[in-house]
């Protein structure tokens, strides 16, 4: 049995051939979305890994405000839009805190400070 697919296309009615034009089109779409994605991911795990050498450099203790305004340098890093989140939420209670002149407990931010730098090191190697 030999497929022609010119010769389906003649026999098909107009409503198939409506069909089978809305069905192609669909099929450039989701493949025009996946190229997309695709460089997308590409393009945030490489930006991902360059902030993450960065941000492993740093010396000394953890800067919460260094390291927010170094991952808001890099907008197109997953993981640099995930720790800026968490960081200027960090900041702002920190900040909160220390207006209302309540003192977080010393065991709370030398953790989150330990606990960042670990999972930053953890992603850049």
């Amino acid at each position: 049995m030999e497929i022609n697919l010119l010769e389906m296309w003649a026999k098909m009615g107009l409503p198939v051939r409506a069909v089978v034009v809305v069905l192609f089109i669909q099929n450039l779409a989701v493949i025009a979305v996946i190229i997309e994605r695709l460089v997308m991911i590409a393009r945030s795990s490489a930006a991902s890994r360059k902030f993450a050498a960065e941000a492993a450099a740093q010396q000394g203790p953890i800067n919460a405000e260094r390291l927010l305004s170094l991952a808001q340098s890099y907008p197109n890093s997953h993981l640099a839009e995930f720790l800026q989140k968490g960081l200027a939420s960090f900041v702002e209670l920190v900040a909160r805190a220390t207006a209302s002149s309540v003192q977080p407990s010393s065991h709370v931010a030398p953790w989150s400070a330990r606990r960042s730098r670990s999972a930053v090191t953890s992603i850049a190697s």
